[in-house]
């Protein structure tokens, strides 16, 4: 037969294989991939890291699309404590720790800017006790539920304070927030709701349906919960005002600095692209991104939220709405919507687990909500929207964990929706 006559070919040798492999992939990424990096890449942006992105309103108002990125660390650095993890709960560490240690090396190491991840790209409404204090109530009864709510609400007024102390310019507005109750079956869970709160000794009021109507002027929910403990705030600029803060008071804070390995022991060894860090003391601060670093792989769940925002609303537009005590608002449904007031008059929109684009949920929400908006089928009022995937527990408590001492339940920040 003609093929088993034919000579066989010169073998290739493996080292002349993967040379080959290796000038063809250089090839590839140097026609296709290179052109895009070098004219695309901004030294002065942060990269982007894993979340859906599209334009965030939050980040615009904070200036922090034209503010500096502080370099990343170079070379070989010893420090005395390293926080990894530029969102509220690091800053929040840099700064107590940079004030009960004032001759300590603090660096604090962030993988794209403070503020960028979960911190700055959320509803913007601080919900005392959320989400953790169900949970409490039902595995260890009220006193230790309203412990625990009080520990949130500590973190609350820590903000309003450190906002006082240091002039933080972060929209901070103590306007209290209503839950509504998105069908008549939902009533039961809001009653249910105010008992738990009557025995842990926190006021909150029932509002029936004409008196939402009132408020809010929708007839799309059947009553509310009203607390008036909670606020608003504009997320990414408290999240500016802390950098801000932190390095005046000597933390060092290195963006664009993301850690890609961690080698624990006496010394704790931390290597980013750039810099290999050797610290006494780490604090791990990184939420969803944890799981990168091998950490709580098992226990935490992503969960996705998407969010947008619409242009100013005019004077005609508010007054159709009521809202006048511009309270942060959301629903009972598993994959709750919220909102709330900017300080310039937008409508920010957030969803749970939402399938949908975020630039259409003004529509798709605002529709329901209210129609006399005239929304219906304008499919782009939201111009500024953004989304990502931040990390919740299974119990919905922060989580705390020590070197070779294990890892527990409790409140480990201040309170956060997004």
């Amino acid at each position: 037969m003609a093929d088993s006559k034919r000579k066989p070919g010169k073998r290739i040798s493996r080292r002349a294989f993967l040379a080959g492999a290796a000038l063809g992939g250089a090839g590839v990424w140097t026609v296709g991939v290179m052109p895009r990096w070098i004219f695309s890449k901004d030294p002065h942006r942060p990269p982007k890291l894993y979340e859906y992105f599209v334009d965030n309103y939050w980040f615009e108002s904070a200036g922090m699309y034209d503010g500096q990125v502080n370099p990343p660390l170079k070379g070989r650095q010893r420090v005395d404590i390293a926080v990894v993890g530029g969102g509220f709960a690091g800053m929040s560490a840099a700064y107590n720790l940079a004030r009960l240690l004032p001759g300590k090396r603090i660096v604090l190491l962030e993988g794209a800017r403070c503020g960028y991840g979960a911190s700055g790209r959320n509803g913007g409404i601080a919900d005392v006790g959320e989400p953790g204090v169900d949970y409490v109530f039902e595995t260890q009864g009220p006193e230790a539920a309203r412990a625990y709510y009080d520990a949130t609400r500590l973190g609350l007024e820590q903000i309003r304070t450190f906002a006082d102390e240091f002039g933080v310019d972060c929209e901070l507005e103590l306007t209290g927030s209503t839950v509504m109750a998105a069908g008549e079956s939902h009533l039961e869970y809001l009653i249910e709701q105010k008992q738990r709160y009557d025995q842990m000794g926190i006021r909150l009021d029932l509002i029936d349906r004409p008196e939402l109507r009132s408020k809010v002027h929708t007839e799309r929910f059947f009553g509310g919960l009203r607390n008036p403990n909670d606020a608003i705030v504009n997320p990414a600029k408290l999240a500016r005002g802390m950098k801000d803060v932190i390095e005046t008071l000597g933390v060092e804070v290195s963006e664009r600095s993301k850690v890609l390995r961690m080698d624990p022991g006496s010394t704790v060894r931390l290597v980013t692209e750039y810099a290999e860090v050797l610290a006494s003391k780490v604090v791990i601060a990184l939420n969803g991104y944890a799981p990168q670093l091998g950490l709580f792989k098992n226990r935490i769940l992503p969960v996705t939220v998407f969010a947008a925002a619409t242009e100013p609303l005019s004077e005609t537009q508010l007054t159709s709405i009521g809202w006048a005590d511009r309270e942060g608002l959301w629903d009972t449904r598993s994959d709750f919507m919220y909102l709330r007031l900017s300080a310039d008059n937008r409508i920010v929109f957030g969803r749970k687990n939402a399938a949908q684009p975020a630039r259409d949920l003004p529509a798709a929400r605002g529709c329901a909500l209210h129609p006399q908006l005239g929304w219906h089928g304008r499919r782009h009022e939201g111009r500024h929207a953004l989304g990502g995937y931040p990390g919740r527990l299974g119990q919905h408590l922060p989580r705390r964990c020590l070197q070779r001492r294990g890892c527990g339940d409790g409140p480990a920040g201040g309170p956060d929706r997004g």
